[in-house]
This record gives structure tokens, sequence and C-alpha cells, in this order.
């Protein structure tokens, strides 16, 4: 088993603009850390978990919608959807952003058996590196 992460924008100028190093940091991280802890009897375990992250002015809540089934490709599509005003608008927006990215990967790997706890604990450790390291907070322009 193996995770992707994506980001798809459909509305113009309406995006998160920070840096692409905070996700391949944390996606690194799943690999070694979460994705370990799957079962090997899980009957998805040869499967690829894909998430897409996106948002839209419209959306006011966090939303995890999937898996959808590829059998051919054995891949599990997920899409993910974090409420863009309540992320921008707040005082600490790469904070408020990573409280709701993470809520959205646990209710994803509670899927998979993982505990709100391990999860927990995997966001205050990431959360924390994150926050503490001055390349994370640049933003993409």
């Amino acid at each position: 088993m193996q995770i992707y992460i994506g980001a798809w924008y459909n509305e113009p100028g309406i995006s998160f603009e920070f840096t692409y190093k905070v996700f391949v940091f944390i996606t690194k991280n799943l690999r070694e850390k979460i994705l370990i802890l799957i079962s090997n009897n899980h009957k998805f375990i040869n499967y690829d978990i894909q998430l897409t992250k996106n948002t839209y002015a419209s959306s006011v809540e966090l939303e995890l919608k999937g898996p959808s089934i590829g059998r051919r490709n054995k891949s599990l599509n997920y899409g993910l959807t974090i409420p863009y005003f309540k992320v921008i608008n707040s005082e600490k927006p790469l904070e408020v952003y990573l409280d709701y990215y993470f809520e959205g990967l646990t209710l994803l790997f509670l899927q998979f058996d993982i505990s709100k706890e391990i999860m927990e604990k995997f966001k205050k450790e990431m959360t924390k590196e994150i926050l503490n390291t001055p390349e994370f907070l640049e933003m993409d322009t």
C-alpha cells in the first residue's frame, strides 16, 4: 500500500498557498509511520490510496468523499474538501489548515482501523515540527 496526495483547485483565485514542502513532509511521514500500521489482512492492503485535496469558496465544512475503488489500477480514490474562508480568514491560516487536514486524514485512516489516538499523536508531532520549521512557513507564489 502506498499513498499519493495531490491538489485540485477549480475556482480561479481559490487555493491555498502553503509551501509544497509541508505536504511532502506529511506524506513522507504518513508512509513511514501510519501506512505500516495497516494490517496485512486488510481487504485493500494491495491497493494504493489517492487523496486529492481541494477547496471552493462555497465550502464551509470539512468533507471527505470516497473511496471510489479503481479495481483495474488497484486504487482507493478520496477527495478532501477543506473550508476555504475558515482557513484564510483565520489569524493563523496554516495552523487552521493543518487542523482540518489532519481531521480529514483521521477520518480516512479510521477506515483502515488506525485509531483516533494514533492519528492525534501523529497530528501533534507533525504540527509541532511544521510550525517550528522556518522553511515550512514560506508561502508558494
